[in-house]
């Protein structure tokens, strides 16, 4: 409102002005024109009342929640389990002395032990032996086919199977080793001492040809006859007195000892 009668006022002055400049001038003299009464302005309107903000409700009470019908569940107290009593441990038995297996009692030369090697087989004897004595060579057990008089002479030295009933030998896989354990057995245990003299007469120590055997030995027990040769090459790892000693322990006893 103020700037509308500011504006106005404002107008009347310019058009006073106006008017004043464009009016003729008097030869008379120059009269200054009377001033013109500006006219005063209407008073200023009341400015409107504001209206007052009514004043804020006031917030409603929260209700408080009613408190829940069920009851609380009162906890529960667990009962210990009472624990199993422990079984007391038996006592372990303690073990029984193992009872050492009886030696055969060794005879005289000439008494007999057959009962020591009856029901052996040749090779069961030679595998004893070698349980007792361990051969570090590579061995083949087999069985000497005596009705082959070559067979028979290049592994026993013998010249005839007359007065044994088979043999079995033991040598090494490596024909450049000379070793070699062979077993013979008597058809009556009365010729043992005449077929191990006979073996240890005909058997041919240089058989490999490139090699020798130097260490030789005879043994006999009841109806078995064993010769054993080898090379003195081997002496650290078996000669033939450890394999006699083997022999003489899986026997019992020795009838007959060829050195």
């Amino acid at each position: 409102m103020k700037k509308i009668l500011a504006m106005m006022l404002a107008a009347l002055m310019l058009t006073a002005m106006l008017a004043g400049c464009g009016a003729p001038a008097d030869n008379t003299g120059d009269t200054s024109p009377s001033p013109e009464v500006t006219e005063t302005p209407d008073s200023t309107e009341t400015p409107e009342e504001t209206e007052t903000p009514e004043p804020s409700e006031v917030p409603e009470e929260s209700e408080e929640p009613e408190p829940s019908a069920e009851p609380t569940e009162e906890p529960v107290e667990e009962i210990p389990a009472t624990p199993e009593p422990t079984k007391e441990p038996e006592p372990t038995k303690e073990p029984e002395p193992t009872k050492e297996p009886e030696q055969p009692e060794q005879g005289d030369e000439g008494e007999s032990a057959a009962g020591s090697l009856e029901g052996m087989s040749l090779s069961a004897i030679i595998d004893a032996v070698y349980a007792i004595k361990p051969v570090e060579l590579m061995l083949a057990t087999s069985q000497v086919d005596i009705a082959n008089a070559d067979s028979l002479k290049y592994s026993t030295g013998l010249d005839s199977a007359d007065l044994i009933s088979e043999a079995t030998v033991s040598e090494a896989m490596i024909g450049s080793q000379a070793y070699s354990l062979v077993t013979v057995r008597v058809k009556d245990p009365a010729d043992l001492a005449t077929v191990a003299q006979q073996m240890k007469d005909g058997i041919n120590p240089q058989k490999w040809i490139c090699v020798g055997a130097d260490d030789l030995r005879v043994a006999g027990s009841g109806d078995v006859v064993l010769l054993i040769m080898v090379s003195s090459d081997f002496s650290d790892t078996v000669t033939a007195d450890e394999i006699i000693e083997a022999f003489a322990q899986v026997a019992g006893s020795l009838d007959v000892d060829l050195k």
